[in-house]
């Protein structure tokens, strides 16, 4: 694992959970979540992504990244 973040998501991860921005922020305290991401997929690991559809502040539909562990392989 390259970093403590990155260990944090994988924690996450392998509990079964999803992923996101705003979760990742909240919930782990990663601003760059992407970057970590990225960094995960280059060390082999297979982070799956699921896009969503979820409103805005203002109410507007907009689409999101859910980063997850395919848990059936």
């Amino acid at each position: 694992m390259s970093n403590k973040q990155c260990a944090r998501i994988m924690e996450y991860l392998e509990s079964g959970k999803k992923l996101d921005r705003k979760k990742a922020y909240i919930d782990l305290g990663i601003m760059n979540v992407t970057a970590r991401i990225c960094e995960l997929r280059a060390e082999g690991i297979p982070i799956l992504t699921e896009m969503k559809t979820v409103k805005n502040r203002w109410n507007e539909k907009c689409r999101v990244a859910d980063w997850y562990l395919d848990n059936d392989s």
